[in-house]
C-alpha cells in the first residue's frame, strides 16, 4: 500500500504508527523508510508516563478526574499530555530499482536489495550468454548496449586510454573500429550488424557516443536503482570541452567470465 502511494507525484503520504501491533508499526515505519520521498513524514503519539494503556484513560478531560494506576499511583486525567512527535527516517528510496519501486517484490527482497548499495562494487561481465551482475543483481542489456559498455570498460581500464567525446564536427574512426569489433563479437555471427557499421562507415559521431551513453546510465538505474547505478555509470569528468568518460569502476572490480564457464544464475 506504501509503495502504490508513493507513485503519486502529487501527493504527500503521513504515516502515524500510533497504536496498533509493535510489529506492524515497524513494518509500516520501515515501508515509509524504503519507499517515503521529500515530502512524506512519519510519527508517534507520545503520552505521559503512566496514562499510556490505562484502562480508565482516553485523552486528557477538560475537568480534573483521578485515576490510579496499578501501583496505586494518583493521576489527574486533565494533566495529562499528548503530543504529535514527527520521527526522522532514512530515505531509502533511490536505492531501489525502479521495478520494484512499483511493489513487484516482497519486503525481504526490497530490503535485501536495497542493502547491496552498502557493499563495495562488483561487475561479472558474461559475454557468452550476454548477462552483467552487479553485486549479485543478474540483468542483461540489448547488444549495442552491451557492446559499448564493454567497449568502454575495456578502453579505460584494460587499455588504459582515455575516451572523449567526439567532436561535434569530426567522427573518430577509431571508435568506430573498436566498437564495431566489440558489436561484432557480442552479438555472434548470426546477428545483422551491417546497418550499425554502415552508420559508422565514417567514425563514430558525438551523437551515437552520447545516445549509448544516456540510455546504459537510464537501464542501470532501472535495474540497479539509483544509489547502486553510479558505481556502474559511465560518467564525466574534467573541464567542459575536455571531458573524460569512464565508470568509477577499476580493475579489482570486474571480472570479464570466460565463455567456458557455466552461466550466471
Amino acid at each position: 500500500m506504501v509503495s502504490k502511494l508513493t507513485q503519486n507525484t502529487d501527493a504527500a503520504i503521513h504515516v502515524s504508527i500510533a497504536g496498533g501491533r509493535k510489529t506492524m508499526g515497524y513494518y509500516l515505519g520501515y515501508a515509509l523508510s524504503l519507499f517515503g520521498r521529500t515530502q512524506d513524514r512519519l510519527s508517534h503519539v507520545l503520552v505521559s508516563d503512566g496514562y499510556e494503556g490505562h484502562p480508565d484513560f482516553y485523552y486528557p478531560s477538560k475537568k480534573s478526574r483521578v485515576i490510579y494506576t496499578r501501583d496505586n499511583r494518583p493521576l489527574d486525567t486533565q494533566a495529562a499530555k499528548i503530543a504529535l512527535a514527527e520521527i526522522p527516517f532514512v530515505r531509502l528510496r533511490n536505492d531501489i530499482p525502479e521495478n520494484l519501486l512499483r511493489g513487484t517484490a516482497g519486503f525481504l527482497e526490497t530490503i535485501t536489495l536495497a542493502r547491496k548499495a552498502e557493499l563495495p562494487p562488483e561487475l561479472i561481465i558474461d559475454v557468452a550468454n550476454k548477462k552483467l551482475s552487479a553485486n549479485g543483481i543478474v540483468y542483461t542489456l540489448p547488444d549495442i548496449l552491451l557492446a559499448f559498455y564493454c567497449w568502454v570498460i575495456k578502453q579505460t581500464l584494460t587499455k588504459q586510454r582515455i575516451l572523449y567525446k567526439p567532436n561535434d564536427m569530426e567522427a573518430n574512426p577509431d571508435y568506430a573500429r573498436q566498437f564495431i569489433k566489440e558489436y561484432r563479437m557480442i552479438a555472434g555471427e548470426m546477428r545483422d550488424t551491417d546497418k550499425t557499421q554502415q552508420g559508422l562507415k565514417s567514425g563514430m559521431d558525438s551523437n551515437f557516443f552520447a545516445e549509448k551513453i544516456t540510455r546504459i546510465n537510464k537501464e542501470l538505474e532501472s535495474v540497479l536503482g539509483k544509489r547502486l547505478a553510479t558505481l556502474y555509470k559511465i560518467q564525466s569528468s574534467g573541464s567542459r570541452g575536455n571531458l573524460q568518460y569512464a565508470t568509477g569502476l577499476s580493475d579489482a572490480h570486474i571480472h570479464f567470465k570466460p565463455i567456458h564457464q557455466q552461466e550466471i544464475k
